[in-house]
Formats: structure tokens, C-alpha cells, sequence
């Protein structure tokens, strides 16, 4: 598991990076490029693409408060008590219930 120490570490980097690099950018900015760079990671699902959208995905969370760490841990204890099905069709993983 990663130390949350290391997390917030490489979050606070990459944010400041890109405070420097991209003073302007807006939460709309960086949400449509990290639909752009999503798009790449589903044609050729690779590190470099799969580290683009974590790191547009580490700035945004960290312009709005938002504790990654916190909410994947919270949101895993809410899947693990959830019941999933797989539609057979699509194969598209889903919850039944809570809609």
C-alpha cells in the first residue's frame, strides 16, 4: 500500500508544477484535457497515458480540497459492501441497487 506521505508528496509536486507551468489553466481546462488524454489511454492503454490522466487528475483534486486518498479508501468500502453484476452484453461492470 502506498504511504500517504508519499501520495500527498507527488500530488503537492505535481500541483505545484503545474501552478508553474500553467498559471491560467481553469478545472474546465484541465477536465477537457484529461478527456483527451483518457481518449489516448483507451487506444493504446500504456504508463505514459495512464500517467497523464493521474496527473491531470492529481491537480484538479488538489485545486478543489479534494483528498484522493481519503475518497478512493471510502469509496472501496462502499464497493466492497455493494453487490456488482456484469451486463452480458457489454460487459460493463455495474452495482444492483442503492439507484
Amino acid at each position: 500500500m502506498i504511504k500517504q506521505t508519499d501520495f500527498y508528496e507527488v500530488f503537492g509536486y505535481i500541483n505545484q508544477w503545474a501552478d508553474r507551468v500553467f498559471p491560467t489553466r481553469t478545472d474546465g481546462s484541465i477536465m477537457l484535457k484529461m478527456f483527451e488524454e483518457f481518449g489516448e489511454f483507451v487506444g493504446s492503454p500504456n504508463g505514459q497515458e495512464a500517467a497523464d490522466v493521474f496527473i491531470l487528475l492529481a491537480d484538479l483534486c488538489m485545486r478543489n480540497n479534494i483528498d484522493l486518498l481519503k475518497e478512493v479508501h471510502r469509496k472501496m468500502v462502499v464497493n466492497m459492501n455493494r453487490e456488482w453484476q456484469i451486463n452480458e452484453r457489454t460487459g460493463i461492470m455495474k452495482h444492483v441497487g442503492d439507484e
